[in-house]
């Protein structure tokens, strides 16, 4: 045997191999009955958990960034909020540096205004100049939503009740008016005395006396 034999190891039983960066090493033994064989690490697998870990990173930052975001946002509703609540306790206390409207037109306007956050920034965000006209729009288009406030108009029926009850030969009549809010009326004409007894449901809004 001379010194190259020594240096180099034996390869009978041993093979090698490389796929992907994978290595597989198989050893036999001189006997053949035993087999081990052992998986190294491989670049591939390194890679991959590097990537999971960028992008674990990413989400992270990506929530946080939401979260401040978040944040921020309630931050301004809180404050949108405090705004609004100044606004109206202070609502009147403007409305009465307006000479030109009369009491009552002031209690009214504060009224309509306030009872409407949208309506109440928008009339603090109107400028100065304008607000006199802000404040006459205002009353004026709850005037007009005042004038279709019933829902069942009974002046109209007691005109309504003797045309129909010559036409259908009738004296006692089911009404329906379709309206928004609608409603149902029991009428009874009363010929001699030239009345019609009008029946259905009312809430009472006023109550008083009238004297002679």
């Amino acid at each position: 045997m001379d010194d190259d034999d020594l240096a180099t190891p034996p390869t009978h039983g041993i093979s090698t191999g490389s796929t992907s960066g994978e290595r597989d090493v198989a050893w036999k033994s001189s006997s053949g009955t035993e087999e081990v064989v052992a998986a190294s690490v491989v670049f591939r697998l390194e890679h991959g958990l590097a990537k999971s870990l960028k992008t674990l990173v990413d989400a992270e930052a990506a929530n946080a960034g939401a979260l401040n975001a978040i944040q921020t946002a309630y931050s301004k509703e809180l404050e949108a909020q405090r705004q609004t609540t100044e606004r109206g306790e202070n609502l009147f206390n403007v409305l009465q540096k307006y000479t030109e409207f009369t009491h009552g037109e002031i209690v009214k306007a504060a009224l309509i205004i306030g009872q409407n956050e949208a309506k109440l920034n928008l009339f603090f965000t109107t400028p100065e100049e304008f607000r006199s006209q802000f404040i006459r729009e205002a009353l004026e288009v709850a005037w007009r939503i005042a004038l279709l406030k019933d829902p069942v108009c009974g002046s109209a029926h007691c005109v309504l009740a003797p045309y129909w009850a010559r036409k259908l030969g009738k004296q006692k009549l089911t009404a329906f008016q379709v309206s928004p809010r609608s409603g149902t009326l029991y009428l009874e004409l009363e010929a001699a005395a030239r009345r019609v007894r009008i029946q259905g449901e009312s809430v009472t809004v006023m109550t008083g006396t009238l004297l002679a």
